[in-house]
């Protein structure tokens, strides 16, 4: 709808079929001045949204200025006996449905995101009304989906709100992933410019929160200081989570990430419980040289089952092996028969076949472990060279290249078919 710019247009109308002045006061959509007989509408020369209750019911209004002169852009209606804006989300009960059939809810900003989201198809999106998620929202949400994408700003204050709704959502047993769009455009531009397979190919691939917070933090790890704060505030993260088997499962992603033992990471979530929630400098000092406990699974697989050597030699013939140490690691166990370190000449490649040799472990199902690390290589390789593919397509825009275009979107579509294959 829209709030004409004089003011007193809904006052005028609301009187006319016999509201009394005290009602609608009680509403907030009309003001009254400090002298007692002038009334004033709440929003003038406004877009309108309406925002519905779960079950449908108009509760409030959300105002969009757009004259360009106005501050702020975005005002929302106080909270009313009807409308308690920690127990609403805008798009919820349009969206529900679709939520509930996807099994995720996308949580982006403002309206004219979730409207955007609407009229491309995308209908399982929900924002907050010009507030902070709530766990009331967030125990809203679980009850039709498990699982939220958050797609917000890159910027510091977007990322460090991202934080904070994702402890939130955390605590009220929901997964949580992440999503910064390119160029840093929110979904209303970005749908304006992208086609929708783009949109669901981001939303598809997102990264657990974790992983993304510690990517979207990568100069800061670089610093010792900057990685203690960092691992604090993912181990704080964790410590609202009730179930062990989810902050298990979160502490194996960290330590995948950093290349760190997910013992020595299991260790210094323990210490920063005891420490009251501080994390101390000799926590991240181990040596980059240690690998993840799944990188660690995949290397057992390899020395201890022939078969699937071979079948990894086969596999990095087509697809480029993994950078750093387990790269150099995988590269040593595919050339050589021999896995006894003593008789390695590389120090690093020893240091890691030893470690593995030594550890108490071998999961039941080796194989499987194997073939699901490839399968993530060659989801990565995939990924990068999508992304590259998107570049060269906007470039291929840009200089109004039609041939070139052409090539380039045949070859994202068969790369995005593989990668769905994979998914599927």
């Amino acid at each position: 709808g829209f709030a004409p710019p004089n003011g007193e247009a809904l006052y005028r109308f609301l009187r006319s079929q016999g509201f009394s002045d005290n009602l609608i006061i009680r509403s907030a959509l009309v003001k009254q001045s400090y002298n007692e007989n002038k009334y004033y509408d709440f929003f003038r020369n406004r877009i309108i949204f309406p925002i519905r209750s779960l079950d449908g019911n108009v509760v409030s209004f959300g105002g969009r200025e757009i004259s360009g002169r106005d501050e702020p852009k975005y005002i929302n209606l106080s909270e009313t006996d009807l409308y308690k804006k920690s127990r609403i989300l805008y798009g919820l009960w349009e969206g529900k449905d679709s939520i509930r059939d996807k099994k995720y809810a996308i949580r982006v900003e403002g309206y004219r995101d979730p409207l955007r989201c609407f009229q491309c198809g995308i209908k399982n999106v929900v924002a907050t009304c010009g507030t902070a998620l709530t766990i009331e929202q967030a125990n809203i949400i679980r009850r039709f989906a498990p699982e939220v994408i958050i797609v917000y700003d890159a910027d510091p204050a977007g990322i460090s709100a991202a934080l904070r709704a994702t402890g939130v959502l955390l605590k009220a047993g929901l997964s949580v992933k992440a999503v910064v769009l390119p160029n840093s455009k929110d979904p209303d531009e970005f749908l304006l410019s992208h086609s929708i397979e783009e949109w669901h190919y981001l939303i598809e691939k997102a990264p657990t929160f974790f992983s993304f917070y510690i990517h979207q933090n990568k100069e800061k790890m670089k610093d010792p200081r900057g990685k203690i704060n960092i691992l604090g505030e993912l181990f704080h993260l964790i410590s609202t989570i009730e179930e062990n088997s989810l902050k298990e499962e979160y502490l194996r992603e960290i330590s995948t990430e950093l290349k760190i033992s997910y013992w020595s990471v299991l260790s210094d979530y323990e210490q920063f419980l005891k420490n009251n929630f501080r994390v101390k400098q000799e926590a991240v000092s181990e040596e980059k040289k240690n690998i993840s406990f799944d990188d660690a699974c995949f290397i057992m697989g390899l020395i201890s089952q022939p078969g699937l050597r071979e079948q990894a030699k086969i596999f990095f013939e087509e697809y480029p092996l993994p950078e750093g140490i387990i790269g150099k690691v995988i590269s040593y166990l595919l050339k050589e028969e021999n896995t006894d370190p003593r008789l390695i000449e590389d120090p690093e490649v020893a240091g890691i076949v030893t470690k593995v040799l030594l550890s108490n472990f071998e999961p039941d199902n080796l194989s499987k472990v194997v073939e699901e690390r490839l399968k993530k290589i060659r989801m990565d390789f995939l990924d990068n060279e999508i992304n590259k593919i998107i570049g060269e397509i906007r470039e291929a825009e840009r200089v109004q290249n039609k041939e070139k275009l052409k090539t380039l979107l045949e070859k994202q579509k068969t790369l995005l078919h593989e990668r769905n294959k994979l998914i599927s």
